[in-house]
C-alpha cells in the first residue's frame, strides 16, 4: 500500500518532474517516472538503464524535452516514429536550435522523414547525414524555408550561383550591410597582449582578416590556421536567433573575456546580453547577464555572478522589478532564493 510519503513526493513530482532525482529511494519507481516525464524529459538520465529502452517512456520525454534523446538507447535514436515525435512537439519559436536534429538528425534515413524535418524548420538540413545532404534537391527544398541551410550545403552546392542567390533570398545575408565597414583595429590592450605572447612563442602566424564568412555568419577579427583566434567580431545571421559577439577567441571559440548580444526572433531588439569570461564558446566563470523587456529597452533582469555552460551556478547577485537579493543555483536551475542585499 502506498505510504504517505509516497503520495507527497507523487504531488511535488507532478508539479516539477526534475524533484524525483532528489529522492533516490523512489527513483526507478516507474509510476513516478512516468508522471515525471510529462514536466522533464531529462528524468531518463537518472533512471535505472532499462528504461532508456522504453518507447512509451521516450516518446513522453522527447516530447517536451527533445534533448532528452541523448540518453536514449542508441538503438531507438534511429526509431523514426519517435524523431517525428519529437519533431512534431519541438517549439521552433522558443527553442533556439533543433536539439532533436542536433542529437539524433545523423540517424535519418528516410527522405521522406528529412522533409518533414526542413518543414519544422528549414535549417534541419544542416544536422541531416552526408547522403541526404548530397541531395540537391533536398538542398533547394530547404533553402525556400530557410537560407541558413546554405551553411550545411557541400562545398560544391555553395559555389552554384543559384544556390547563393536562393540562400540570399530567404535570409542568409540580410543583416549583413548593418556591419561598419571601417579598417579592422584590435583594441590596444589586446595588441600588446599578442606581442607579449608571439615574442614567446615565435611559431604563431596570426592573420588579420576584415570581412570573412563562418560559422553561418560574418567574422571580423584575427585567424590562427584559418579559424578564429585572438580577438575578434562576429555577427550571424540566423533569423531564429540572431546574435553577436566581440571579444576573444580560441581554436574558432569564444574564449577568454567578451561581450555576446543576443536579439529577439528576427528583429534587432535585444534580447539579453552577457560580459563576462567564456571556455570553449560558452559563458563560463565570472559575468554579468542583462535580460530586456520585450521591447528591447527596458531591463526586465540583471544577474551577476559565477556562470558555468551558458547558465548561473552558485551564489549569483540578481536585481528584479527594483529588488535586489541573491539566488542559488546548482546546474542551471534555482535551488534557493537568497536574502536581499542594499
Amino acid at each position: 500500500m502506498k505510504d504517505k510519503g509516497f503520495k507527497e513526493i507523487e504531488k511535488i513530482v507532478k508539479k516539477d518532474g526534475y524533484n524525483l532525482t532528489k529522492y533516490k529511494k523512489y527513483l526507478n519507481n516507474k509510476s513516478l517516472i512516468f508522471k515525471a516525464a510529462k514536466t522533464y524529459g531529462s528524468i531518463i538520465k537518472y533512471v535505472d538503464k532499462k528504461y532508456r529502452k522504453n518507447k512509451e517512456l521516450i516518446k513522453k520525454c522527447v516530447s517536451n524535452d527533445p534533448y532528452a534523446f541523448r540518453y536514449v538507447d542508441k538503438r531507438l535514436q534511429q526509431d523514426e516514429l519517435l524523431i517525428k515525435e519529437s519533431l512534431k512537439y519541438e517549439n521552433t519559436r522558443t527553442n533556439a536550435f533543433s536539439a532533436t536534429m542536433m542529437n539524433v538528425g545523423k540517424n535519418i534515413k528516410s527522405k521522406k522523414l528529412a522533409i518533414y524535418a526542413i518543414n519544422k524548420r528549414g535549417n534541419n538540413y544542416n544536422f541531416l547525414n552526408k547522403v541526404l545532404r548530397d541531395d540537391f534537391n533536398l538542398l533547394i527544398y530547404a533553402l525556400k524555408k530557410d537560407g541558413a541551410a546554405f551553411w550545411g550545403a557541400k562545398k560544391a552546392f555553395q559555389r552554384n550561383i543559384d544556390v547563393v542567390n536562393l540562400a540570399k533570398k530567404t535570409g542568409i545575408i540580410q543583416r549583413y550591410p548593418k556591419i561598419s565597414k571601417l579598417p579592422f583595429k584590435v583594441p590596444e590592450d589586446i595588441f600588446f597582449y599578442f606581442k607579449d605572447k608571439e615574442r614567446k612563442n615565435k611559431d604563431i602566424k596570426r592573420d588579420v582578416e576584415e570581412h570573412r564568412l563562418y560559422s553561418g555568419g560574418l567574422y571580423w577579427g584575427t585567424l590562427l590556421n584559418d579559424r578564429p583566434d585572438g580577438y575578434g567580431e562576429f555577427f550571424n545571421d540566423d533569423r531564429v536567433y540572431p546574435v553577436e559577439y566581440k571579444g576573444m577567441w580560441r581554436k574558432g571559440k569564444f574564449n577568454g573575456k567578451g561581450f555576446l548580444t543576443n536579439y529577439n526572433e528576427g528583429s534587432d531588439t535585444l534580447w539579453w546580453t552577457y560580459e563576462g569570461e567564456f571556455k570553449n564558446g560558452e559563458a563560463y566563470g565570472k559575468g554579468k547577464k542583462i535580460t530586456y523587456q520585450l521591447d528591447g529597452k527596458g531591463i526586465y533582469e540583471i544577474e551577476e555572478g559565477n556562470f558555468k555552460k551558458d547558465f548561473p551556478d552558485g551564489k549569483i547577485k540578481v536585481i528584479k522589478d527594483g529588488k535586489k537579493y541573491f539566488n542559488i543555483y546548482k546546474n542551471g536551475r534555482l535551488i534557493k532564493i537568497g536574502n536581499k542585499f542594499v
